[in-house]
């Protein structure tokens, strides 16, 4: 019976560094994926346009923007107090953006100190109460800024 289960045990542990070895192997494209996810990104923009918002606000995922390998944003028409869903060439817009970049998470421009959720909810408070504004968006390749 021992010699059923060592076995068992065997190609679990082939399968388990198969596994490793797919996921140190994976396109770029999953790892970025794989690090927003653990990170919580678009949770977190989610909280902020329930919370902060009022449900009000646009996120969208740019995966080719200037600097980095992909940016989520979400976007909003107007100041906190009185948001309103953006507009296509209305300059009163405003924005909170989480990219990545060479597997490292940016908000708005800086560099978060950890890529964790925790780190990354604190980099987004931040950025809360001082959002980007629609003319810098250019920087970062991102809508029609």
């Amino acid at each position: 019976m021992s010699d059923w289960l060592d076995n068992l045990q065997r190609i679990r542990a082939e399968h388990q560094q198969k596994a490793t070895a797919q996921e140190k192997e994976a396109p770029p494209g999953a790892q970025i994926d794989q690090l927003l996810r653990e990170a919580k990104a678009f949770e977190h923009l989610r909280d902020i346009r329930k919370v902060m918002l009022g449900g009000v606000g646009k996120i969208e995922l740019f995966e080719s923007a200037s600097g980095y390998d992909v940016v989520l944003a979400l976007m909003w028409e107007g100041p906190t107090a009185d948001p309103r869903h953006p507009k296509a060439g209305v300059s009163n817009q405003y924005h909170i953006l989480v990219g990545v970049h060479n597997q490292r998470l940016w908000v708005n421009g800086e560099a978060v100190a950890k890529n964790t959720p925790a780190a990354l909810q604190a980099a987004l408070l931040k950025a809360a109460r001082n959002p980007g504004r629609r003319k810098e968006l250019h920087k970062y390749g991102v809508g029609k800024g």
